[in-house]
């Protein structure tokens, strides 16, 4: 799964705008003044420009995909904790700037004067809007995020709550501090499932075109 995600960052993050490094979305938002979540893109990426992940692949074609995985996920952590310390220290980050890893990036909410800042560097290669653009000042960090379109009243009446949310008190958060999530961007990353599990062995599909583990793409797939 981290294969597929990799080459979907790697497609994605290879797009950028010509003229520039920052995203014509940043730019025009920037321009009235206001701080504005971005994410940098670091200079130095494991998988570097488009063919990057072919290249990974055929230069490891001959080691076991387990094997594969934890060389894949320490080189990738290693880049992004020495590339991002550095970018941290050189632009004088905010401390609640989040690093990734699988792309070497980090996301924060940045003033005009930083992003441009951070558009001077080498270190950043292009910097993307990180979720939606604040169409006005909202309260509060979400408010601050997402806009005002992410703070709004929500009734649940007539709905049934499940237990769960209730235990965590999501009802009394939409109803008191009216707060739903709306306009929140979630993204979910797979790492597998056990197929060995009792309500899964039976019912998971086995591409017939390949050859268990042998370290082989025996149907010529890419994968």
């Amino acid at each position: 799964m981290i294969h597929i995600t990799l080459l979907a960052l790697a497609a994605v993050f290879s797009v950028q705008a010509q003229g520039g490094k920052i995203d014509p979305q940043v730019s025009k938002a920037i321009s009235g003044g206001r701080s504005v979540p971005v994410l940098l893109l670091g200079q130095k990426q494991l998988l570097e420009g488009p063919q990057g992940f072919s290249k990974f692949c055929q230069k490891n074609a001959g080691a076991k995909r387990r094997e594969l995985r934890a060389q894949l996920i320490l080189q990738l952590k290693k880049i992004a904790k020495a590339e991002q310390a550095a970018l941290r220290k050189e632009l004088k980050l905010p401390k609640e700037t989040q690093g990734l890893w699988l792309v070497n990036a980090v996301a924060a909410i940045l003033t005009p004067e930083a992003i441009r800042a951070a558009a001077k560097s080498d270190r950043v290669k292009y910097i993307y809007p990180a979720g939606p653009i604040p169409q006005g000042q909202g309260s509060g960090r979400v408010g601050t995020v997402l806009g005002k379109r992410a703070v709004r009243p929500f009734s649940a009446k007539g709905k049934k709550i499940p237990w769960n949310l209730k235990a965590i008190k999501a009802d009394q958060i939409w109803s008191k501090l009216k707060i739903t999530g709306e306009g929140a961007v979630v993204a979910m990353y797979d790492a597998g499932v056990d197929y060995t599990h009792a309500d899964l062995k039976n019912n998971i599909w086995r591409n017939p075109g390949e050859k268990a583990n042998n370290g082989k793409d025996d149907d010529g797939n890419g994968w």
